[in-house]
């Protein structure tokens, strides 16, 4: 597996290091299947060429089967042949795709993340803009937020394909493989692999569980907001003098009170939003690890697949669910006049936890219509073989 990336992206380069070390020793003992991740930084040597890209090219060649890119804010340095020396690994991987579809597997990433302004490159985030649009066009990617989440979808994405090796793609292209393995003490990685596919999917089951109470938790807080602020509306159209002329000192006694109250709300969600990522980064990291167990099933833990999927399709119910109120609910605050100290600063806090959940729950549903097809996958490579 070839890995091609900007040098601004060496933490996740480290994750997928530890994802593979973690997936050769259940398959390499399981299934005479190893992955070997091939990087310029290991698998080259100083060398005089006719610039550095080619010298990476000459030594790493086209001897892969999975091409993995990932791109952030940086676009990568030009070469004589590409606007960047990742672009020209992509392209050199889509050719040998496009000359044989049962020789590689090409998948692409994009991290999703705040960047500090000072490293900002205005024109190498337009050419990072520019190649995920026109990635879009020829097929999909991925996009994540953290070092995290991207180990949790490159394990479900690599047991997918090992899946479908020999199945529907790397046929006639098997090479031979020796099992290496650590001697000594088990480490922790192998104590890790110990855990069954039922055990990791109980505790996939069990945080999902959990993610549901929180999104239940955080709709109703939303909706008992907006109750909350419909009663001050009321309020404020009776803040009327004798004469009904407005009362502006009762308006700004109302406004704070809903300040009060918007505060409170957010005060709840600061507790809630971190749990609901913490959960979620918990169940699909147990879920990874079940996914990679299950590579050469032979149908007796269906009943168990069966149930998981029931679980996901749970969870991506409950994520999905109040969407749409909340983000209705987050531009009613946006647009809301501003009316005091105390009101503005509530209502700016108000939104700006709304979007941290709305972020939250779309990364979570995607990452959950990932899940979701792994296991359909594992549900339909079962029945062939029961």
């Amino acid at each position: 597996m070839f890995v091609a990336s900007p040098g601004d992206l060496v933490e996740e380069r480290g994750a997928l290091e530890d994802v593979i070390r973690e997936l050769n020793l259940t398959w390499s003992k399981n299934l005479g299947i190893r992955l070997e991740l091939v990087r310029w930084e290991t698998h080259t040597h100083p060398q005089i060429g006719e610039d550095p890209q080619m010298v990476i090219n000459a030594q790493i060649g086209g001897d892969y089967d999975i091409f993995v890119g990932i791109l952030w804010a940086r676009f990568g340095t030009p070469t004589p042949r590409a606007a960047s020396g990742t672009l020209e690994e992509f392209e050199q991987a889509v050719t040998k795709y496009r000359s044989d579809q049962n020789s590689v597997r090409v998948m692409f990433y994009f991290k999703d993340a705040p960047l500090p302004p000072s490293k900002l490159d205005p024109a190498q985030l337009q050419m990072v803009k520019g190649f995920r649009e026109r990635l879009g066009n020829e097929g999909l990617y991925s996009e994540y937020k953290d070092p995290h989440e991207f180990a949790s979808l490159a394990r479900i994405h690599l047991s997918r394909l090992v899946q479908e090796w020999q199945k529907t793609w790397g046929v006639g292209t098997t090479k031979p493989v020796t099992a290496v393995l650590p001697a000594g003490p088990a480490t922790s990685a192998e104590e890790e692999v110990d855990e069954g596919f039922l055990d990791l999917l109980e505790v996939t089951e069990d945080r999902v569980n959990g993610l549901v109470q929180v999104t239940e938790r955080i709709a109703n807080a939303t909706t008992g907001l907006g109750h909350k602020m419909t009663e001050r509306t009321a309020e404020l159209h009776a803040a009327k003098r004798p004469g009904g002329e407005p009362d502006f000192k009762e308006y700004k006694r109302v406004s704070n009170r809903s300040a009060e109250d918007m505060e409170l709300y957010v005060s709840q969600m600061e507790a809630e939003v971190p749990t609901f990522a913490k959960l979620y980064s918990g169940a699909m990291d147990a879920f990874g690890r079940a996914a990679s167990l299950v590579v050469d099933f032979k149908g007796y833990e269906a009943s168990g697949i069966e149930s998981a999927l029931a679980t996901i399709r749970t969870l991506r119910s409950a994520l999905a669910q109040p969407v749409g109120n909340i983000k209705e609910y987050r531009e009613t605050v946006a647009a809301l006049p501003r009316v005091t100290i105390q009101f503005n600063r509530a209502k700016r806090k108000t939104v700006a936890v709304l979007d941290r959940f709305l972020g939250e729950i779309e990364n979570a549903l995607n990452l959950t219509t990932e899940v979701e097809q792994v296991l359909q996958n594992l549900l339909q490579s079962q029945d062939r073989t029961v």
